[in-house]
């Protein structure tokens, strides 16, 4: 059962069929119910694995990136420097328009200058 699967536990294994771009729907899909389901407990950097690990898994999946995306938004303040350029790269590698969360990074990486 995924909901057994710590956030970091789920954003491995979800990397870890994304790094050999094995595509496995069932195991996807779940992976998403179970984020969607759960997004509150993801911090900065697992919502930045989660976006990273989805990016090259070869499915379009914008609903898991809409999802994503607004959690970022809400949370960005406690994003890092890193977790800023690692979410808008993230996005940008999966061509995912979100002009919400770019006009926020923006907005936050300039306060942290």
């Amino acid at each position: 059962k995924l909901s057994s699967f710590s956030p970091q536990n789920l954003s491995n294994l979800v990397w870890s069929f994304a790094s050999l771009r094995q595509s496995h729907e069932a195991l996807f899909e779940a992976a998403q119910s179970e984020l969607s389901s759960r997004i509150g407990e993801f911090d900065a950097q697992g919502l930045c694995m989660m976006a990273s690990n989805f990016a090259p898994a070869g499915m379009k999946r914008p609903e898991i990136f809409e999802l994503i995306g607004e959690a970022a938004v809400k949370k960005l303040e406690s994003f890092k420097a890193r977790d800023l350029a690692s979410i808008a790269s993230a996005f940008a590698s999966a061509s995912q328009q979100a002009s919400r969360l770019f006009n926020a990074v923006a907005s936050e990486s300039q306060q942290k200058l």
